[in-house]
């Protein structure tokens, strides 16, 4: 959103075609005029606000938890070129180790993901730039189907439902990491 609208300027659109940072600039000035009244709970001004846009309490709390992101962040977000999820969990950060985390980012163009940002969030308070380019660096590992050779399905398998051959793999694979585990202790 990285330019300030004032909120009459937002209000003149349906919300709907708002940016989430700017859906998020407007409920967090609805909320801070509801919660300013003597008396009023904010769980249920967020599900009041909700009502009125047509969200629920938990997506208002959401998108105000949006507007703790800095301006850059904001930006991506409104492009999509971060998800929401992502964005929440950065919006859990200090500004200064969300800065860090945007230059990084940008620099190594590296798409921010979930299991980033929870791993980012998790260091919060803590953080340093070494440890962002750790997370940044993921590389997501490539599932694999493993195929069983037909000469050990004859032998141990032949007949049998899928299923329950699943089930006996899941089971044969617990003990043999169980033990591994209990060799290594």
């Amino acid at each position: 959103m990285g330019k300030m609208m004032n909120e009459s300027d937002l209000l003149k659109r349906p919300f709907s075609e708002l940016t989430i940072s700017e859906q998020a600039a407007v409920l967090k000035a609805r909320y801070e005029e509801e919660t300013s009244e003597p008396g009023s709970q904010r769980i249920k001004t967020r599900g009041t606000i909700g009502e009125e846009y047509g969200l629920s309490g938990s997506s208002v709390g959401r998108l105000l938890k949006i507007n703790d992101l800095i301006d850059p962040l904001k930006d991506m977000l409104d492009r999509g070129s971060v998800y929401t999820k992502v964005a929440l969990q950065l919006a859990f950060l200090p500004v200064n180790e969300q800065q860090m985390i945007y230059e990084i980012a940008k620099a190594e163009h590296v798409k921010l993901t979930v299991d980033m940002a929870i791993k980012l969030r998790s260091h919060s308070g803590v953080m340093t730039e070494a440890m962002i380019r750790r997370y940044l660096n993921i590389k997501t590992i490539k599932k694999k189907c493993y195929k069983v050779p037909a000469r050990i399905v004859e032998k141990y398998f032949q007949g049998m439902d899928p299923n329950m051959v699943d089930t006996i793999v899941e089971q044969a694979l617990d003990a043999w990491f169980g033990k591994e585990a209990a060799d290594v202790q």
